[in-house]
């Protein structure tokens, strides 16, 4: 078990679902009537400034999504206990696998990283780098809009955080898409509404990512985009190098 600052982190390798895998520990207790609200959106009971009310809501969606849940425990003065109960991990087929395992590589191109969460942008700075690409990471979204607007064209896409301090990632979007018409922009967040999708696309832009995503994940809809601007560029009509090339000949003579 290892100590977390006032929590304890309890981890357990289980053969069967039935078990939790993860027990956290913690000191202070909640009541009644705040426990019925923690896995909302934007609930928190921190001072205004210094909380999203994202943290648990995330962790609830996250466990749900791979048919896993969790339970907490908690009384006023006794302390906290959290259960995250995950599925058992299946032996997939070989085909599987191998899907599983396939690297889309970059090629060099021009990442512009936004995050307000540095250990994450020091991170997906890193593994991108290792997939090909060429990447510069941010953590204040002003600074990034202000680097995009000196060098617009020194980048190949960006990748934007959703709730940042400052500048949301959709407003920082739209600022970036009014200096560079085009350039191709992902915004993530680890919890989307209905209306975040909508703002997204009303600026032509796909729909948020869901973090955390993995950087197999992300590598393949970063090699969608290139491998779809590629084929949409426009391509040199049959002949017409050599027919300049003869022009050029013919002027010469």
């Amino acid at each position: 078990m290892q100590a977390l600052g006032r929590w304890k982190t309890e981890v357990q390798t289980c053969a069967s679902s039935s078990a939790p895998a993860l027990t956290k520990h913690g000191q202070g207790g909640m009541t009644p009537a705040t426990m019925e609200h923690i896995f909302e959106p934007f609930f928190t009971t921190k001072p205004q400034g210094q909380g999203t009310g994202l943290g648990l809501s995330v962790v609830h969606g996250i466990m749900k999504n791979h048919g896993g849940a969790v339970t907490v425990y908690s009384e006023p003065g006794n302390g906290t206990v959290f259960h995250l109960y995950l599925p058992a991990a299946q032996r997939g087929t070989e085909e599987t696998q191998a899907r599983s395992h396939t690297v889309f590589r970059g090629q060099g191109q021009r990442v512009l990283y936004v995050d307000d969460e540095e250990p994450l942008v020091l991170l997906m700075t890193r593994m991108l780098e290792q997939l090909g690409y060429k990447v510069t990471g941010c953590t204040d979204p002003e600074k990034a809009l202000e680097m995009f607007g000196s060098g617009p064209q020194d980048f190949d896409v960006v990748v934007s955080d959703l709730s940042m301090p400052g500048m949301s990632g959709v407003d920082l979007a739209r600022e970036l898409l009014q200096i560079r018409p085009g350039i191709p922009i992902l915004v993530a967040s680890g919890y989307i509404r209905p209306a975040d999708n909508e703002e997204v696309r009303s600026l032509g832009l796909p729909d948020l990512l869901l973090k955390p995503d993995t950087i197999e994940e992300l590598g393949q809809i970063l090699h969608n985009i290139f491998a779809k601007r590629k084929q949409s560029a426009p391509s040199e009509q049959p002949g017409s190098d050599s027919k300049s090339r003869h022009r050029a000949a013919a002027s010469r003579t």
